[in-house]
């Protein structure tokens, strides 16, 4: 997948006519998922560049909405986008010049710059200064302009609407197989392994310390079954903590991560974890030798439901 990180740069690089989608495509979820697939229809059906322009990060941040940690960091986005078989990103940053663009100008970028014939765009949809922009907006830009429009309806998983926001929630609740519904797979970080202070290996049980890039969602502290993706391709088990370890006093989030049945060293690689389970919230224990006999309860636990997560 091609990237871009300017109107410019993409300019210069296009030579053929585009599909463009607009989003922050904070998790890549299936309700994003349905606009991706129509974008790559509407793509091959025409003979057109599919391009998904994304930001490097939340427009809330901007337009001075409270602060909304991403679900997942703009690198993994635009490895889900390319998975999904887009064929360029224009990530830009959404700043006050960009924010105070007004509709109509902004829709002539995509025309002049990218080379727009059709443009695919959710239900709640909104462009330009003070969010004005629409897909009404759009149908009557695309009559004069020459270019279609498709606005793709709420995709819902029973009664609720498949959303980001909705998505967060399950997540701070613990949920994350609601959460795994939603997205159309598991809630996934990835960071680096890190050293540590040794505690879970003088409690006999070594663990990964994994440190997550900064604006990350962190979900409900506590205990959960995760499968890890190793930098060599191994797909492994293990038993995560989420939180700040108050037995030990400690005030900084952390995820240490035990991994079942794995030897290798994995300092300094990074590490996808899929959440795949909540098994308890994290607690404070009156000393390292009651934790520890609760992390021989939770490796069974988690043994447990492997089988329901194979």
């Amino acid at each position: 997948m091609l990237i871009w990180r300017s109107f410019s740069e993409a300019r210069d690089k296009i030579k053929d006519s585009t599909a463009v989608s607009i989003g922050s495509y904070d998790g890549v979820h299936l309700g994003h998922q349905t606009v991706l697939l129509e974008l790559n229809r509407l793509g091959q059906e025409h003979s057109l560049l599919t391009v998904v322009i994304t930001f490097d990060e939340h427009p809330s941040v901007t337009v001075g909405h409270e602060t909304s940690q991403l679900l997942i960091p703009l690198a993994y986005r635009l490895r889900l986008l390319a998975e999904i078989g887009i064929g360029a990103a224009l990530v830009l940053p959404f700043d006050n010049n960009l924010a105070a663009l007004e509709s109509e100008a902004f829709v002539g970028r995509l025309c002049g710059d990218l080379r727009m014939r059709h443009i695919v765009v959710g239900y709640d949809f909104r462009f330009g200064a003070g969010g004005l922009g629409n897909a009404a907006l759009l149908e009557r830009l695309g009559a004069k302009q020459g270019f279609g429009v498709t606005q793709i309806p709420p995709v819902s998983s029973g009664a609720t609407v498949v959303s980001s926001t909705a998505i967060r929630w399950m997540l701070i609740a613990g949920d994350v197989k609601a959460a795994e519904r939603f997205l159309g797979r598991p809630f996934t970080v990835r960071g680096k392994v890190v050293h540590g202070e040794k505690i879970g290996r003088n409690l006999g049980f070594p663990t990964a310390n994994i440190k997550l890039p900064p604006g990350a969602f962190w979900p409900r502290y506590g205990v959960y079954l995760v499968k890890a993706s190793l930098e060599d391709g191994i797909c492994v088990y293990g038993v995560a903590n989420v939180g700040v370890k108050p037995t030990f006093g400690k005030n900084d989030p952390v995820i240490e991560v035990y991994i079942l049945s794995y030897k290798g060293d994995l300092y300094n690689s990074e590490i996808d974890l899929g959440f795949l389970a909540f098994i308890r919230p994290e607690r404070r224990f009156t000393d390292p030798m009651s934790l520890r006999e609760q992390i021989y309860d939770d490796i069974r636990r988690a043994e447990e439901l492997m089988a329901d997560n194979a």
